[in-house]
């Protein structure tokens, strides 16, 4: 078994668990690198994906999820209840955008000063 990334840039966070010639992916990444991840998992020598695995809801790990399911039709995540569903169509990004318009957490524009205390 081997573990190795699967993704195309460093904005996109998959992952593929290896054993012969099949792997189980973890986390789809978003949709603008799905063929380069395809083709990425070919040169790793992965024949066939059986699972793919989400680790959480964010757009660079499950933006992409739908067109895992159309290719492999195998998703394993977050209960259906919490997953939103938004992620497995097409052009998530955009819709996703304008249904949570309003509720991004923007970063501050200088560097929070002072001491955290725990």
């Amino acid at each position: 078994m081997k573990i190795a990334a699967a993704r195309t840039s460093r904005h996109e966070s998959v992952w593929v668990i290896k054993t012969a010639l099949k792997g189980v992916v973890i986390d789809a990444g978003g949709q603008s690198g799905f063929s380069q991840t395809q083709a990425r998992l070919r040169a790793l020598g992965v024949e066939q994906v059986t699972h793919v695995l989400q680790s959480h809801t964010h757009g660079d790990h499950c933006g992409g999820a739908y067109l895992w399911r159309a290719a492999w039709g195998k998703i394993v995540g977050p209960k259906a209840a919490a997953f939103p569903l938004i992620w497995l169509m097409p052009n998530a990004g955009r819709q996703a955008h304008r249904l949570y318009r309003g509720h991004w957490l923007r970063e501050p524009e200088s560097p929070v000063r002072g001491k955290i205390s725990g």
